[in-house]
């Protein structure tokens, strides 16, 4: 294929809607990535669960707040640490913007539910505390593709240490259900936005 065919293509179809975009190119050849030009500004309801097991919530608040180039966001926890780690409870409170303390025992649609019901931001963006933020424009990117008009998820790529797979977005799975994609050992997605004016 010829790629400005592909461009060409593509441009078209985006006139044809009324989309102002860009193509860009894809990571791999004869790919593309369409790229709406309308800027995003909408803040942000970063929403993360923790115990604070191994010390990983500290490298994810501190890599959040150094790595991200976008700055429109508020980090809500859920304090699921227990007593026993006052240290970790501490560091919490002095880089989190919202805590919502819950006791256990562990439920992650309990502890999610209520840190939406405490945050204000129009995007909801669930992240586990095992992340470590390494690219700037990761938050960018993620929100370029859940403002498209009948966007309701979605799903970002996660690298093990190794630079391995572990997470390569969202799928519609079945008329009912959307899967997280090439994700071994794991049941939910590490990090997932869901606009929260269609996500009712």
């Amino acid at each position: 294929m010829n790629p400005e065919n592909g461009v060409a293509a593509l441009r078209d179809a985006m006139a044809r809607r009324g989309i102002e975009a860009e193509i860009l190119p894809g990571i791999l050849p004869e790919t593309f990535r369409v790229r709406q030009t309308a800027t995003v500004s909408g803040k942000v309801s970063i929403i993360v669960p923790t115990c604070a097991a191994r010390g990983f919530v500290e490298t994810c608040f501190s890599t959040l707040r150094a790595q991200t180039a976008y700055r429109n966001f508020e980090i809500v926890c859920i304090d699921n640490i227990p007593d026993t780690e006052p240290g970790s409870k501490q560091f919490v409170r002095e880089h989190a913007d919202k805590i919502v303390e819950m006791p256990p025992p562990f439920n992650w649609s309990r502890f999610n539910n209520a840190a939406v019901a405490a945050s204000d931001g129009e995007y909801l963006l669930f992240l586990n505390d095992d992340i470590e933020i390494i690219q700037p424009d990761w938050l960018d990117a993620m929100l370029d593709a859940a403002a498209w008009s009948g966007t309701g998820i979605v799903g970002a790529r996660l690298l093990y240490p190794n630079r391995s797979v572990q997470h390569a977005g969202m799928f519609w799975a079945t008329a009912w259900a959307v899967t997280p994609s090439a994700m071994p050992m794991r049941t939910t997605p590490d990090i997932s936005v869901w606009p929260r004016r269609r996500a009712r």
